[in-house]
């Protein structure tokens, strides 16, 4: 019986399902479905906090979301559409937002690999989504996992994908019809964010300076640049964006007014570059190490050489072991020291030797990280491929704005 049962199953079917599995195993993009069904996953069970349950929670429906969101323009926020997607969420089974969350991955590793990988695809995509995964996720709790990650981390997203027209156009690609329309939703969707705003506008502006330079014009192009300098005036002339910079400033920095612009510049600089420094991320870390593996790999300069390892000791040292070398060398430990209320330099430490070498080494660091990019970049697609062979207050807002 059993054989006749075997002999029903045509061989057809047999070999067309080996067949769709080995393609679905050798699809380029197999990664990125794997890790957003992942992220989707765990997200599904992350627990409500902060904003999700108060703040950024409303009892009502769609239309009563998009009206508090419009109205929060004159009180609070120039998100309006960030704020109306997290309405959405948090007035909605968490298992939708894990989805959209998944869905955002997705198109987040997908909008690197289309910018970044020409070549080498599956191997690329590999390092990429390995990278991404390796980005301390936890930070995105800091005010409610949906308020935080909707506001931040999807934008984010959606924004990057907004610049693949940039690589297009320039490539002179043909663009299908419903491209028009999702690039254009993308863009206008992650310019809602302040950052993410700043970064298209900036890569539309250059766009436009090289087709000036050029003396070439492209209409999709001009729409989309005129669309990110819309956005830019709408969050600018948002009445809402001062009330809450007014109130985050009485509620978590009320001294605030009295920092001059070089204090601010300052207090900018030493808190953004010791979090990536001096608090032992491991994204950090392993860019660095993998800078420096393919440095001494491309390079037989000493000079070149020895650049790629000062960020991994200085990450390593004062990041990973900051504490077994402050306990040994109390001097040197010292390096990494929190950064004071005030910023790196205050009226207490002018002239503090410490201090002084502290902003030169992060400063330093970030020149050097800098430097290796530059030695990489003409072999940008074969160092993925190696890679995988190889193995909104400063204090309150800094981890997930940056």
């Amino acid at each position: 019986m059993s054989k006749v049962k075997r002999n029903l199953i045509p061989a057809k079917i047999q070999t067309i399902s080996t067949t769709d599995i080995k393609k679905m195993i050798e699809n380029e993009k197999i990664i990125f479905y794997a890790v957003s069904i992942l992220f989707a996953v765990i997200l599904a069970f992350a627990n409500k906090g902060n904003d999700d349950i108060a703040g950024m929670h409303i009892d009502g429906d769609i239309s009563s979301y998009w009206k508090q969101a419009v109205e929060m323009y004159s009180t609070w926020s120039s998100r309006t559409i960030i704020n109306f997607v997290v309405f959405i969420f948090t007035g909605s089974p968490q298992i939708l937002w894990a989805v959209y969350m998944g869905v955002s991955m997705f198109i987040l590793l997908n909008a690197i690999s289309m910018l970044f990988v020409d070549k080498n695809k599956k191997e690329c995509n590999n390092f990429i989504a390995c990278m991404v995964m390796l980005y301390p996720f936890s930070d995105l709790c800091t005010a409610g996992w949906i308020a935080t990650s909707t506001t931040y981390f999807c934008p984010t997203a959606f924004g990057i994908m907004s610049l693949v027209p940039i690589k297009k156009i320039l490539r002179k690609e043909i663009f299908k019809w419903w491209e028009y329309i999702t690039y254009t939703i993308c863009l206008i969707y992650g310019a809602n964010n302040e950052q993410m705003m700043l970064v298209i506008l900036a890569c539309y502006a250059m766009l436009m300076l090289y087709f000036i330079k050029s003396k070439k014009l492209n209409l999709y192009a001009l729409i989309l640049f005129f669309l990110a300098v819309g956005s830019c005036i709408f969050t600018l002339a948002c009445p809402g964006n001062s009330a809450r910079e007014y109130s985050n400033i009485i509620s978590w920095f009320p001294t605030y007014g009295m920092l001059n612009m070089i204090d601010k510049i300052d207090l900018g600089y030493s808190t953004t570059l010791h979090w990536l420094l001096f608090q032992n991320h491991l994204f950090v870390i392993v860019i660095c190490v993998l800078f420096a593996i393919f440095i001494w790999k491309k390079y037989n300069s000493m000079l070149f050489r020895t650049i790629s390892v000062i960020p991994v000791f200085i990450t390593v040292l004062w990041g990973t072991l900051k504490d077994i070398v402050a306990s040994l060398f109390s001097s040197i430990g010292n390096l990494a020291n929190d950064i004071p209320y005030y910023g790196l330099v205050t009226v207490e430490n002018r002239g503090d030797i410490g201090v002084f070498v502290q902003f030169l080494v992060m400063g330093m660091t970030v020149l050097l990280i800098c430097v290796e990019i530059m030695l990489l970049e003409k072999e940008s697609q074969d160092f993925f491929v190696h890679c995988n062979y190889s193995e909104p207050t400063l204090f309150k807002d800094e981890i997930r704005v940056a």
